[in-house]
């Protein structure tokens, strides 16, 4: 029998895993990166608020009022669902701007067959948030890229500079 090798039968395939098996396995990643996306998105200036819904409407996170954000989701995924079926590409982003605020909605590529998510974020685009620069922080800035500081130079003179420069240099 030592000559005899032993015949063994083939390993039976496993079964293949179903299709959802792969989206259940990073629905911890999935989360993670929502996460993420939502925290970067509320740090963006002039962003008053973000929800992120089902194509149905229904809210999965929001950083607004519960019925503010029932309320956006809704309206949001109706005008989704309808751009979705009046173009003929994926759509990747819709803008829609009132006197008041502006309005971004993307959505998942299965958006339009009631499968996908959407995002809505809400904006201010007028809000402006000046930081004054003061001449000591010009001059460093001057001195640290070389640059020669003319005497009795006011702010907006070294201001100008300083722009002309970093335009030059492509900064």
């Amino acid at each position: 029998m030592a000559d005899e090798e032993e015949y063994l039968e083939p390993a039976a395939a496993a079964p293949a895993p179903p299709a959802y098996a792969d989206v259940v396995s990073r629905s911890g990643e999935s989360e993670r990166l929502m996460e993420l996306t939502f925290e970067r998105l509320l740090g963006v200036h002039g962003v008053l608020g973000i929800v992120i819904f089902r194509s149905d409407g229904s809210v999965l996170k929001s950083s607004l009022e519960p019925k503010e954000a029932v309320v956006l989701a809704t309206g949001a995924s109706q005008a989704l669902a309808r751009a979705v079926g009046c173009v003929d590409e994926p759509l990747s982003q819709l803008v829609i701007r009132t006197t008041k605020h502006e309005m971004l909605l993307s959505c998942s590529e299965r958006f339009g067959s009631g499968e996908g998510y959407g995002i809505a974020v809400m904006q201010d685009p007028n809000l402006v948030v000046e930081k004054k620069v003061g001449v000591k922080e010009l001059v460093a800035k001057m001195r640290k890229l070389g640059l020669e500081i003319p005497p009795g130079a006011d702010r907006a003179w070294l201001l100008e500079l300083l722009e002309n420069e970093m335009m030059r240099r492509g900064m």
